[in-house]
Order: structure tokens, then sequence, then C-alpha cells
């Protein structure tokens, strides 16, 4: 009967992983780099495999919200011009299709290879805009150049690019920002590093040895690096919530962002050993039958 149940177990944990293939996408960077994307909404998870079997606290980027702003940075839901909402906040909700990963050389780079999976939604409550863009594990050490910045990235490090496309903007819209949501591990603060220099990201550093690079450039489609105004990319903190906002100027077709997160290589302050975790996208059942199952042996 034991058999029998072990049996039974191990078929529903099959089960189950393959539940969650369907929700997102898994693959593995250099240095024991671990990235996941869901379908729904293209969350980002980063963290990274160290020694003796731990790894560093999970890292993860969610898109938050798309508003138009006016010159004075009031939204401009409401105002005149446009067929479509000038503010989408259903990312949650919205389904991705995602390929990949292959094998790259990242753009704006000299030379830096990558394994990058590509994203792309269109979002039908803004007339029909496009949200796309590549999610990248670095394999080189090597530098982007950013319009008037320079950033370094190493091998074992996340990158991932943001493409909007299609905006269609009403009369008095004159800025486009792109909120994002960064959950770090609990314990760990978000800090902005100072003295970097006008030529370098603005760097966010969460502790551990994890940090985010937000460049102060955009490329529009006409090739041209533009500069956010002062005070961006904005770092807000609520509760849990670690909220970075680009402000983007308005474009004709299409703009172009990337970020670059490093999860660290310091091991989670508090792991789990020997913890069997099921995925969130377990479904309800079969989680009960697991647990009715352990309780009856």
């Amino acid at each position: 009967m034991l058999r029998t149940a072990v049996n039974v177990v191990a078929l529903l944990v099959g089960l189950i992983a393959v539940v969650a293939s369907e929700d997102e996408i898994s693959f593995n960077g250099p240095s024991g780099l671990k990235v996941h994307c869901s379908r729904k909404g293209a969350r980002i998870t980063v963290y990274r495999n160290v020694s003796n079997g731990t790894s560093t606290g999970k890292i993860t980027t969610s898109f938050t919200e798309l508003s138009e702003r006016d010159a004075s940075g009031n939204e401009v839901s409401g105002q005149s011009g446009g067929k479509g909402k000038h503010t989408y906040n259903a990312f949650d909700k919205q389904d991705f299709t995602i390929t990949g990963p292959l094998d790259v050389v990242l753009a704006n780079s000299n030379h830096v290879n990558a394994s990058c999976l590509t994203i792309s939604a269109s979002l039908q409550e803004v007339s029909g805009a496009t949200f796309s863009g590549q999610v990248c594990a670095v394999k080189d050490s090597g530098t982007l150049f950013l319009g008037d910045e320079n950033s370094t990235v190493s091998a074992g490090q996340l990158k991932f690019t943001v493409t909007v496309r299609n905006w269609d903007w009403s009369t008095n819209g004159q800025y486009l920002d792109l909120k994002m949501n960064i959950k770090i591990p609990p314990g760990q603060m978000v800090k902005e590093e100072s003295g970097q220099g006008k030529n370098h990201p603005k760097m966010f550093l969460f502790g551990g040895g994890a940090f985010a690079g937000f460049s102060t450039q955009v490329k529009r489609d006409d090739g041209l690096w533009v500069s956010m105004p002062s005070g961006y990319p904005k770092y807000e903190n609520k509760g849990a919530n670690n909220y970075i906002t680009i402000r983007i100027q308005r474009f004709n077709t299409s703009c172009e962002y990337d970020p670059s997160i490093d999860p660290g290589s310091s091991p989670e302050s508090n792991p789990s050993k020997g913890s069997f975790l099921l995925p969130s996208s377990a479904p309800l059942w079969i989680l009960c039958f697991l647990m009715a199952l352990v309780i009856h042996l």
C-alpha cells in the first residue's frame, strides 16, 4: 500500500509540474542564475543558486501600469484626442506570448552574448498598442551603450528590454509613465545608490549583493536616445511594494527601455531546507488530495 501511495504522489507531482510549466517559462543562465517568466502579466522572477544547495532570495518584477501624462505630469484620462483609453493597469490579467529562449547578441552592446525569451502582448484596451520585449540571461561581461550612459553587465545577470508600440496619444499627452513593482526578499530594503554620475544608470541596492540598474535614457523609434525628466526613474515604497516608474517622452511609433537586475550571491537569510513547496498554480483538488493522502499514511 505504501508503494502504491508513493507512486500516486509521484504521478500527481508530475501533473503539478506540467500545470506549472503551462503558466510560466523557466530557463537557466550562467553562474547559477534561474529565470522564470509568467505567461500572465509577463512577471519576471530571478534568483541564483549558490553553494551548499542554497539560493539567493527571489526578486520579482511585475509590470503594473502604463499611464499617459500631460506636460505637467497629470493623467490625461478623459482629455481630448485618441481613440482608446490612455491608462492601462490590467497587466495581471494580460496574456503574453512567450517564445525561446534563444541565443542572441544584445543590442546596444560591445558584442555581449545572452540567452533570451521574447515576450509580446496586444493591449486592446488602449486601441491595440503592443507591449513586448526580451528577458535575457547575460552570458558575457561587457558594456551596454544607452545613449549618454554606459552600463557594465556581467555573466549571470538578468537584463530585460521593454518596447511599447502604437500608443494612441491624446492631444495633450506628452509623457508615458511605466510603473513596475519589484518584490525583494523579506527583511531587505531598497536603497538608492548615489554618486554614480550622469553617465551611468540609477542604481537600486536590495541587500545581499543584489541590485538593479535603471537607465535615465529611452530609445525612440527614430534612433534617438532621450533623457527622462529630472527625478526619473522614480522610486516609491508602499509597504511590501517597491515601485519604480520610468517617464518616457512622447514618441511617434515606438520606444525601448533597458533595465538590468543582479540577484546577488548571498544565500537567503532563512532558506526553507528540506521542505516540499507546491506551485501556487496547482489545482486545489490536487493539494487537498495530497494532504488527505499524507494524513492517511
